[in-house]
């Protein structure tokens, strides 16, 4: 073998070995990316309540979500007595009377609203 490819064959490798260990020593990327997650909390009962007749006032027609009202009451009455009465009256009067579901939930918004 040639002297001078021999060498450079040597002077290559040995490169090769001085890049990888700088790289073992030091980190690919140096520092770790910090992150900031956001979390978010759970709406209150009474916001979910009022996300509903808000799409009821705004033409949404009353659907299967009214099933799971009686679970919002009860967790409404830990947090939000004062106002189970309102929702439970204009629940009970979308049900009868799905038709005016505009009207029954803009009034009872004005009542939440005002209490």
């Amino acid at each position: 073998m040639d002297r001078s490819l021999a060498h450079n064959i040597l002077r290559v490798c040995s490169m090769s070995w001085a890049v990888c260990a700088l790289v073992f020593c030091t980190g690919c990327s140096g520092k770790p990316k910090e992150r900031t997650y956001q979390i978010k909390s759970q709406p209150q009962p009474i916001e979910k309540v009022i996300t509903l007749l808000e799409g009821y006032r705004d033409g949404k027609n009353v659907g299967s979500e009214v099933t799971g009202l009686p679970a919002l009451m009860t967790d409404m009455k830990e947090k939000s007595a004062d106002k189970v009465g309102i929702v439970q009256e204009a629940f009970d009067q979308l049900m009868a009377d799905r038709k005016n579901a505009k009207k029954i939930a803009a009034d009872a918004l004005k009542k939440l609203e005002a209490q």
